[in-house]
């Protein structure tokens, strides 16, 4: 009906920034800090768990993982951020140290947990939802053949977490 959305009846889906997604990450494995004010920490620092708005970029030395998810400019104001989709950002939800860290941390979070209620608590922890019976029992053959962490991985970096609908 309104393809272009320009009565604005609906959000248009859209991918969370760089800030938002390491924020998201912490907060769903329980390790943000909220910690407000004071130093900065550099942003690719394994002991930074500050939310992102406290971290440091150095501006004549902008990390690999920054430039990947569209990081604004250092040097220029910039009012509005290119938003690109490109293979880089996948293989660092696949390979990245930051994020199989989480994944782990994310494993460990339930693992006090029955065996039966370990995937729907991480898809309440991750998605906000319980897991409908079909993703319940593809997790549960996913988690015979593998373990928890790869599981945790494979939810942090899904479509259904990195976009905002």
């Amino acid at each position: 009906t309104d393809a272009s959305n320009s009565l604005l009846w609906r959000a248009n889906r859209r991918r969370m920034d760089l800030e938002q997604m390491r924020d998201m990450l912490l907060t769903v494995t329980g390790e943000l800090d909220e910690t407000m004010f004071g130093r900065p920490t550099v942003i690719t620092d394994d002991a930074n768990r500050r939310r992102t708005i406290y971290a440091f970029v150095e501006r004549q030395n902008i990390p690999a993982m920054v430039q990947t998810f569209d990081f604004a400019n250092a040097d220029t104001s910039t009012p509005r951020r290119n938003l690109t989709t490109v293979p880089q950002q996948a293989l660092f939800a696949l390979n990245s140290p930051f994020l199989l860290a989480r994944a782990d941390a994310l494993a460990k979070r339930i693992t006090e947990l029955e065996p039966q209620q370990r995937v729907v608590r991480l898809f309440v922890l991750v998605y906000g939802r319980e897991p409908s019976p079909s993703e319940r029992e593809e997790c549960e053959r996913f988690l015979a053949a593998g373990p928890m962490e790869q599981l945790a991985q494979v939810l942090l970096m899904s479509n259904e977490l990195m976009f905002v609908d």
